[in-house]
């Protein structure tokens, strides 16, 4: 399921959120991103409070915070607003493959070649790609940080 999604926003018209997938194909889910967020965090061990805790707390980042489904496929979101507000759209970081600036809008280009244009600042956008890219580097670095201590005392004892 999550492979497939490129982006979802709050449609406050139908009250609903609504997702694309590469396919081109839109589906709908009731509730707002941040309960269809936490559920998928919920399906993964952990919640949406405890994942932008812990993007926090690991890159003292504290607005528009990375949201991490899982652990085991790295699957980012970011926001492109406040997560309050009724622009933000919710965009799979590794879905995306380029962002263009297009006068005072961003364009953003995924991997299947579908593209979406917001009223969002390019350097926003830009912004948000680096936290994620940092934020994957110090899931790394933690991880590996955790194996290392674990082999040191298991053979080393």
């Amino acid at each position: 399921m999550f492979p497939k999604m490129l982006y979802f926003y709050f449609d406050y018209t139908n009250s609903g959120t609504y997702c694309m997938r590469e396919n081109h194909s839109f589906y709908y889910e009731e509730g707002l991103p941040l309960q269809l967020l936490n559920r998928w965090c919920i399906q993964n061990g952990s919640s949406v409070t405890g994942r932008i805790t812990a993007f926090q707390s690991l890159t003292g980042y504290k607005q528009k915070p990375i949201i991490l489904i899982s652990e085991r496929s790295q699957q980012l979101f970011f926001p492109t607003h406040g997560l309050k507000s009724i622009k933000c759209y919710w965009i799979q970081y590794q879905s995306v493959f380029q962002i263009h600036r297009v006068e005072d809008k961003t364009q953003i280009i995924f991997c299947d070649g579908s593209s979406l244009e917001l009223a969002v600042d390019y350097r926003v956008i830009r912004s948000q790609m680096n936290r994620c890219q940092t934020y994957l580097q110090c899931l790394n670095q933690t991880q590996d940080q955790y194996i290392h201590q674990f082999i040191e005392r298991v053979f080393h004892g």
